[in-house]
């Protein structure tokens, strides 16, 4: 029987460990040294060598040759995950006391030891505080934020990294040789991404993978382990920005069809969206895109994966055109009732007359009696009257004329003002009601800067001075409904495929 790579071309010396430089150097310098501490902590994520390293770092602690076969009797592993009573700590208390046999040092290992419950850690602190002078404790964990404080601060810390692409890369390429693998360089970078920086899952991945064919292709790689191809994931990013529902429900099923699995879309869709941040290509706004990423990196931690990436996306989307959206997914909206209460109003003057006419107005209120000014608890409304003569009517196309100004002057407050849906019923009341789909962009518009700018804008244009009200409530129910739609469908699926299962039986929800 053939041996998994992984295994076969596991490190067995510091100069064969990948991508880890700093903590090899750090550990290698104390061996010369000879100046261990009593007790080390190795964290990081999974696949990158915490224990490969702890085990030649035990080996060369003893001055004893690397044996992959058997541990020697003075080095010993203790897996947390099925060990992790505090009967077991126990025992390992009585027997450190125990000499070594061979080397200088006893070296305990003990992987994944956040697994280790409240009473096995007060357990095993005693040991810490006081260890033996023969005892070497080496503690391995991907989740070090779950150990104790009193545990960590008696360790020395080195913190694993994953691998670059490069470094993934070239070990796969001086693997591929050793083996005969057939494989193309494109397929290696496909690999690489879809590692995620683990050695370890990369060399799994090239196991699986090496048997598909005399030369191995970027496609082969991508239909073995469910990988999107890039067209798939630049598809539904346009459809996103599209607000296209039912095109990004289109694309999703496509990929599903090509056995992508969702965890891989989502991860997918991540690098590419981070990739557009940085190199700042993306024409979306930078909340819009913090949103789609909460909802994406939700995906691997459901049980629900194919649901949950569904809902991410159509959590994303932002209609400009409330109309197209309920024609897209079949959904009738209901207008609320509930009104927001009207922020206070600041009105601009832009020019010479408008401030003369500002002024005029002053005028005419101080020489009112004293019994007909009412106290301003609000605003005072200025009287149709005393309004420029000139002032256009706010419509559709002078709505399109306010972005077109605002995305030459102030681009990121146009990318959230687009998304709104206006309503112009008040306007000769001087009042513009925007709603949002989601609250951050009515956070946004909320603000007395942007709210300033769009009514200079509006008082340039001819069309006078507004008063600013955001909502979005009635676009949070369109969404919630979508949602809970297809939350409901993807159960309903589930429960069909269990009652095959078990032959029609009850199913207890």
């Amino acid at each position: 029987m053939s041996q998994a790579l992984y295994r076969k071309y596991r490190s067995r010396s510091f100069d064969e460990i990948v991508g880890q430089k700093g903590v090899v150097t750090a550990l290698s310098h104390s061996l010369k040294r000879k100046q261990m501490s009593h007790a080390y902590l190795f964290t990081g994520p999974r696949g990158v060598g915490k224990t490969s390293i702890a085990r030649i770092f035990a080996y060369a602690i003893n001055d004893v040759p690397y044996n992959d076969e058997e541990l020697p009797v003075d080095i010993i592993e203790i897996d947390a995950a099925s060990n992790r009573g505090i009967e077991q700590v126990r025992d390992l208390r009585e027997k450190v006391r125990i000499a070594p046999i061979v080397g200088p040092y006893k070296v305990y290992i003990i992987d994944e030891v956040h697994m280790l419950t409240t009473p096995a850690f007060n357990a095993l602190l005693k040991t810490l505080e006081e260890p033996p002078a023969h005892v070497i404790f080496i503690l391995a964990t991907t989740e070090s934020h779950k150990l104790p404080e009193t545990i960590t601060s008696r360790t020395q810390r080195y913190n694993f990294t994953l691998a670059t692409q490069k470094e993934v890369i070239d070990h796969l390429a001086d693997i591929c040789t050793k083996e005969s693998i057939g494989i193309e360089p494109s397929a290696l970078t496909v690999i690489a991404q879809s590692s995620g920086g683990s050695l370890r899952d990369a060399l799994s991945i090239l196991d699986h993978a090496r048997h598909i064919g005399d030369v191995i292709t970027a496609d082969d790689i991508r239909q073995h382990i469910g990988v999107p191809s890039d067209e798939i994931v630049h598809d539904i990013l346009s459809a996103l920005r599209a607000q296209d529902a039912a095109l990004v429900l289109e694309h999703l099923h496509e990929a599903q069809v090509s056995a992508v699995s969702s965890a891989a879309l989502s991860r997918s869709l991540i690098d590419e969206l981070t990739k557009q941040i940085q190199n700042n290509t993306t024409a979306m706004p930078l909340e819009y895109i913090t949103q789609l990423l909460q909802g994406l990196l939700q995906v691997e931690l459901s049980n629900q994966e194919d649901v949950r990436l569904r809902v991410a996306l159509l959590q994303s989307i932002h209609p400009t055109d409330n109309s197209h959206k309920v024609t897209d997914l079949s959904l009738s909206p209901k207008k609320t009732a509930h009104q927001s209460a009207a922020p206070v109003r600041k009105v601009h003057a832009d020019d010479d007359t408008k401030r003369a006419s500002k002024k005029s107005q002053s005028s005419a209120v101080k020489e009112l009696p004293p019994s007909q000014v009412a106290t301003p608890k609000t605003n005072i409304a200025v009287p149709k009257e005393h309004q420029s003569i000139d002032t256009k009517e706010l419509t559709d196309e002078g709505w399109h004329s306010l972005l077109e100004d605002v995305r030459t002057t102030h681009n990121t407050l146009y990318s959230v003002l687009r998304m709104a849906e206006v309503d112009y019923s008040k306007a000769n009341n001087n009042t513009i009601r925007l709603s949002f789909a989601f609250p951050f962009h009515k956070k946004r518009i909320n603000e007395s800067k942007n709210k300033d700018i769009i009514s200079q804008k509006l008082a340039s244009l001819g069309y006078g001075n507004f008063e600013i009200v955001c909502d979005n409530d009635s676009d949070q129910r369109i969404a919630s409904t979508v949602i809970n739609r297809s939350v409901s469908e993807e159960k309903d699926a589930m429960l069909s495929k269990i009652r095959g299962v078990f032959g029609s039986a009850e199913v207890l929800e």
